[in-house]
């Protein structure tokens, strides 16, 4: 069971979206940002990285709105993750 838990975080790891997110953060490009990271998030639901790389990429395109609602996700299940509060509260404030 544990060799199937790790297999699927390096897989998870090894996302071509995820990678590609995260080049298109580096150029600003936050939508399609966003769409590479949701797609990460399709293949590994799991992934808790992924999900707040997402609400960051919302974040970032101004899409305030979708941001708070990943940030409250993640807080669902990890209401001290520092990265999701600050997510929702800048979300909030702007």
């Amino acid at each position: 069971m544990l060799g199937c838990i790790i297999l699927a975080l390096l897989l998870c790891a090894g996302q071509p979206d995820l990678q590609s997110g995260r080049d298109a953060m580096q150029k600003r490009q936050f939508d399609v940002a966003a769409q590479r990271f949701q797609a990460a998030l399709s293949a590994c639901p799991a992934e808790r990285s992924v999900l707040l790389e997402l609400g960051n990429a919302y974040f970032m395109g101004q899409h305030f709105h979708k941001a708070k609602d990943i940030a409250q996700q993640v807080l669902r299940t990890d209401a001290g993750n520092a990265a999701a509060l600050e997510i929702k509260a800048n979300s909030e404030y702007l």
